[in-house]
């Protein structure tokens, strides 16, 4: 599998985690914000979405292994301006949220834990991709770089 193959899945794999985000949202809006205050709710989908998003991780990274840590680096900060800039874009594009509503929730002295799925998307698929390394049942791709074969 050649390099440019693996990045395009990984690119358009970020498609996968955006539906992830979107379900995991109707689900924190129809079943955990009903039972739970506002907060809790909030980080109890920010880590529901996080688990589901390492799972996602994990079979990308089985289906179209990552060849190397500068792919998987520049991998999860496109993953990361993506996400970002889909929030934003539709937050204040379509739903018509002021920037300041948007803020909110990265204040973490508030209790506001949504940084974290940014945080993930961006070191996520290189920590996967060190995981897999470090398996002992782990196949390496052909195509590792030298200096990742060396360590």
């Amino acid at each position: 599998m050649t390099a440019k193959v693996v990045r395009r899945a990984w690119t358009v794999g970020w498609l996968g985690a955006a539906v992830l985000g979107v379900a995991n949202g109707t689900v924190r809006n129809l079943v955990y914000q009903p039972r739970l205050d506002e907060l809790a709710a909030h980080q109890l989908s920010t880590c529901t979405l996080i688990v589901l998003l390492t799972l996602y991780l994990v079979w990308l990274d089985r289906r179209w292994p990552l060849p190397s840590t500068a792919t998987a680096v520049r991998t999860g900060a496109g993953w990361a301006v993506a996400t970002l800039a889909f929030e934003f874009g539709l937050g204040l594009g379509v739903q018509h949220k002021a920037l300041s509503a948007l803020l909110a929730d990265y204040d973490i002295t508030s209790g506001r834990v949504w940084v974290l799925v940014p945080l993930w998307m961006l070191i996520g698929p290189a920590l996967i991709r060190r995981g897999r390394r470090h398996r002992p049942d782990s196949t390496r791709p052909a195509d590792v770089d030298a200096a990742s074969a060396q360590r």
